[in-house]
């Protein structure tokens, strides 16, 4: 399976909760730019958490908003507020039936490292999102870097069912590093292929120095696309 490099920017994550509607479906829709402010947003994404080890996660109606952003707009662009104004507006333009308040939601910070996506995608977008994060023991981070760029973001983006996979930095919190994996199915973690990656003499050696980690299966609800950005992913 071939992979294909992809542009890394920059990603606002907002952790808060929402009732949605007993009827809602997931969707996908292009931002109309005369109907809301969207300067500088490439794509908005909403999830449902659907299951997390992270202690203080009670899944129920915990939801995630990814916006992602160009490379180094969260460093030299408008405030963290400004940005988050923006996406409200935008969802209220695109799904006014959506009415969640971003400003009560918890934000991190994420400036992209790399990102992979394969050459044969069965759906538009991928229905679930699969989160890693950690923290990396100082004296292990380079070799970690250079393990995830030569053998285990490839590796597990090559996995039958993983559409894309993606690897951030956040620099003001903590955990410091996350993984991302666009799968079809939750159990395409876990699968065969998939353990035969996680199970080299490598990545052993290179778990031990990783803590606090912390694993988050997330499920597409909507995706509002700017209308410069990329089409979404299709069949090759």
């Amino acid at each position: 399976m071939s992979l294909h490099p992809l542009p890394t920017g920059d990603t606002l994550v907002l952790e808060g909760r929402m009732t949605l509607p007993a009827d809602f479906e997931p969707v996908c829709l292009l931002a109309d730019a005369g109907a809301a402010d969207i300067t500088d947003v490439v794509r908005l994404e909403m999830f449902a958490v659907v299951s997390s080890n992270a202690s203080a996660t009670d899944t129920g109606d915990a939801m995630q908003v990814h916006i992602s952003l160009p490379a180094g707009f969260l460093a030299h662009g408008p405030s963290v507020e400004d940005t988050v104004r923006r996406a409200q507006g935008l969802l209220s333009a695109c799904l006014p039936s959506l009415t969640p308040d971003l400003s009560a939601f918890q934000r991190r910070r994420f400036t992209g490292i790399s990102r992979l996506a394969t050459g044969v995608v069965e759906a538009p977008y991928a229905a679930y999102r699969y989160v890693l994060a950690c923290d990396v023991a100082p004296e292990a981070e380079a070799e970690i870097n250079q393990w995830y760029d030569d053998e285990h973001l490839p590796g597990l983006a090559s996995v039958p069912g993983v559409q894309q996979a993606r690897r951030d930095l956040c620099r003001y919190d903590s955990p410091r590093y996350r993984a991302c994996y666009d799968v079809d199915q939750p159990d395409t973690v876990g699968c065969e292929a998939w353990l035969a990656v996680r199970h080299t003499p490598w990545t052993t050696r290179m778990i031990r120095s990783m803590h606090g980690v912390q694993r988050t299966m997330l499920r597409r609800l909507v995706t509002v696309c700017a209308d410069s950005s990329p089409p979404p992913l299709h069949r090759g």
